[in-house]
């Protein structure tokens, strides 16, 4: 068995020893690892979408993007359908900072 990452061999098992005796703490977890319930992963993912929100309340973003999007439309490399869809974010951001 193999495995490939980027086109090299990562690791080769050429091999499998069986009825070996292993040391009693070979799978032991490590007293510095936690575990963590879904609603602790839930709870984390909702405080950093609300850090999120926060840092773009507080950076407002859209003078910039209202420049770039001016500079990409004055080079044309925007399509009409692109421009539509920077325009429907720019609107889908501006009423997530409203909430």
């Amino acid at each position: 068995m193999r495995t490939e990452v980027d086109g090299r061999v990562d690791t080769e098992i050429k091999s499998i020893k069986t009825d070996v005796a292993l040391p009693a703490d070979a799978f032991v977890i490590p007293a510095s690892y936690k575990t963590v319930t879904m609603q602790q992963q839930v709870e984390a993912a909702s405080k950093g979408m609300d850090q999120a929100q926060q840092k773009m309340q507080e950076n407002n973003y859209q003078p910039q993007l209202d420049q770039m999007m001016k500079g990409m439309q004055q080079l044309e490399q925007l399509t009409p359908e692109m421009m539509e869809q920077m325009r429907q974010a720019q609107e889908m951001m501006k009423q997530y900072q409203q909430q």
